[in-house]
């Protein structure tokens, strides 16, 4: 006898980031009636050792946020970023929160950091509806104390009409430490300050760097907050973008595509440069241990696309 055919809705393999390859599945019933849940290994084999636990429960949509990229799991042993910033007297370092979003939730996330020590600000970030980074700056000034004090970063939400609340947590249960360190020893310039374009089209921002007579490193650059379809002319990614030894500035080629929505937004240009006082300042030896250090934001402006006539 044969099995009656039925219509697959959803499937899933893996859930993703904090499932990890736990299966997860956000189904939305078409009709009321009975509906077959069917669970298979991947290379089809099973037997009396093989256990699966299934939990179907109604969704909850929520929210939870992480530093430093953290619930994607990446294990890259620092003792600094985002997760315990050493913020240079007179200059900014980037911060980058991650959202976890929960059973649906696709809105806007506004993140700002509390517990400042004194002579140390933040600038406020937003995770814009269905997308899942932001990046705020941490800034000293020139006379800021020596100080070590827990930050902390919080994002604030509304979910069905209600206000939610939650803090930034890290799974490797650092402390998330501020501390001040001594003057950058090089300063990231952008020019200009303010930029407004239309989609489709594109623009340069000038990236220098004020740095010592004798400086000659390679200095990596790195764009952040860009949402999605906002891009570095020529790369899929940031990787490869550098100023050369000796070199003190770059033009970079700001793309938007014909698509990308009207909208304000801000964006960071961060500089790295490999440090042997980095390593002794965070204790661990490692070959990529670098100094970041973050410019002032950039206010980017899109327009509406400009109307064609065929």
């Amino acid at each position: 006898e044969s099995c009656p055919l039925f219509h697959l809705d959803y499937r899933n393999d893996d859930g993703g980031p904090v499932y990890g390859k736990d299966s997860y599945l956000l189904f939305t019933a078409p009709a009321e009636g009975d509906y077959l849940v069917r669970l298979s290994d991947l290379r089809e084999k099973g037997g009396k050792r093989f256990a699966y636990q299934l939990a179907i429960r109604p969704a909850h949509p929520d929210f939870r946020l992480f530093l430093d990229d953290g619930f994607m799991q990446q294990r890259d042993l620092r003792g600094a970023g985002a997760r315990n910033p050493n913020i240079p007297r007179g200059g900014r370092v980037a911060a980058t929160v991650s959202a976890h979003r929960i059973d649906g939730f696709m809105g806007e996330i506004e993140v700002e950091a509390e517990r400042l020590p004194p002579g140390v600000t933040a600038s406020r970030g937003i995770i814009r509806a269905e997308e899942f980074q932001t990046t705020l700056a941490l800034a000293a000034t020139e006379n800021a104390a020596d100080t070590r004090k827990t930050m902390r970063i919080v994002g604030r939400a509304s979910i069905n009409g209600e206000d939610r609340v939650r803090p930034a947590s890290d799974p490797d249960g650092s402390l998330n430490l501020i501390s001040i360190s001594p003057a950058p020893v090089i300063r990231p310039l952008v020019e200009p300050e303010q930029l407004v374009m239309q989609a489709g089209t594109e623009t340069t921002l000038r990236v220098s760097i004020e740095c010592p007579e004798d400086f000659s490193q390679e200095v990596g650059i790195e764009v952040k907050n860009r949402p999605p379809g906002f891009f570095v002319w020529g790369r899929s990614t940031n990787a490869g973008l550098v100023i050369g030894e000796g070199e003190r500035s770059r033009d970079l080629t700001l793309v938007a595509d014909p698509e990308f929505p009207a909208m304000t937004f801000r964006i960071f240009v961060v500089t790295r440069f490999k440090s042997e006082e980095t390593e002794k300042m965070r204790g661990i030896e490692m070959l990529q241990q670098s100094a970041d250090y973050a410019s002032t934001p950039v206010i980017v402006t899109i327009l509406p696309r400009s109307p064609t006539t065929e």
